[in-house]
């Protein structure tokens, strides 16, 4: 079989096992990439795909080698591991599918090692900042305001994402009980929630907002239409850099889980999995891994030698 053939298969497959239309693209530019880097070592088979492949593509993915068929704009630049981790575990999921499917006896990639990931604090927004791109937009006094400050404070009171955010509609929102009824990734439907602060910030919005057909909450204030995922993260940039701060939608939801747990919620992974609408732990366990406050203050209760009655050092 044709390797394109057994790619547009896959692909197929995918869309009809129901995911959504974003996992789909990404899935699709990342597995053309790694096609763009069969072509070009001579593999037009399935059959002649071999696990080195894979490793030569995360090679020169690493040092920024694989300009023929990345994107222009990260020509030269050297992945993360992260990154690296992404690539390989949706190509190791196309080998998969070609074994379940019986197009070849095995997976090539079954032998080949995932990329390591570097444990690294992630950022999230300071508590100052959040106060002041709050105040600054709260105090702002028009329509786009009230918009974009109800915009803010629910993405850092639910954690929700921002795709989830665009696909909320009036129906879905339950003012009175401070609940979000979300859409979430695979047509997986969960609850998010928010506090009375927040509502104050809905409630104003909702006064102010068009009269129009379309039932999402968040609207293009100039066109009435809903807005996109990629217009909240418009808004939320445009307000960071005004407010002399960085905003970004997943900054938010970082800062919302982080915050989440070092608020008491150490040991309740279980909750923030469901809040985040996470499908597994792992990306749960990410959080715990970036809580240097927690540690620090952890330490300070449990360090060895507090509690000792020890000498003084003598002086020399």
């Amino acid at each position: 079989m044709d390797v394109r053939d057994a790619m547009g298969r896959y692909m197929l497959d995918c869309q009809a096992c129901g995911l959504s239309p974003h996992t789909t693209r990404v899935y699709e530019q990342r597995l053309r990439y790694f096609l763009g880097f069969l072509e070009r070592n001579g593999v037009r088979r399935i059959e002649e795909v071999a696990g080195d492949h894979l490793r030569g593509f995360i090679v020169e993915l690493r040092e920024g080698d694989a300009d023929e068929f990345t994107n222009h704009r990260r020509r030269g630049r050297r992945r993360t591991g992260r990154t690296l981790f992404h690539y390989a575990r949706i190509i190791k999921g196309w080998g998969n599918w070609l074994e379940e499917e019986e197009i070849l006896p095995k997976s090539p990639f079954a032998r080949v090692k995932m990329p390591r990931v570097e444990q690294r604090l992630m950022p999230i927004m300071p508590e100052e900042e959040i106060l002041a791109l709050d105040e600054a937009v709260a105090t702002e006094g028009s329509e786009r305001g009230t918009r974009d400050l109800a915009i803010f404070r629910l993405l850092v009171e639910s954690g929700v994402r921002r795709g989830e955010l665009a696909r909320l509609t009036l129906d879905d929102l339950y003012l009175d009980r401070y609940t979000l009824k979300l859409q979430g990734k695979g047509a997986k439907e969960r609850l998010a929630f928010f506090t009375e602060t927040t509502a104050q910030a809905l409630r104003v919005y909702l006064r102010e907002r068009p009269q129009v057909n379309a039932r999402e909450v968040f609207l293009n204030l100039r066109t009435g239409r809903p807005l996109t995922a990629d217009g909240i993260g418009e808004v939320l940039k445009k307000r960071g850099d005004s407010a002399g701060v960085y905003c970004r939608p997943h900054l938010l939801r970082r800062t919302f889980a982080t915050r989440y747990l070092m608020n008491g919620h150490e040991t309740n992974l279980i909750s923030l999995q469901k809040l985040l609408g996470h499908s597994s732990l792992d990306m749960v366990r990410q959080y715990v891994k970036m809580l240097p406050v927690d540690v620090e203050r952890e330490y300070s209760k449990y360090a060895p030698l507090n509690g000792l009655d020890l000498r003084e050092p003598a002086t020399v």
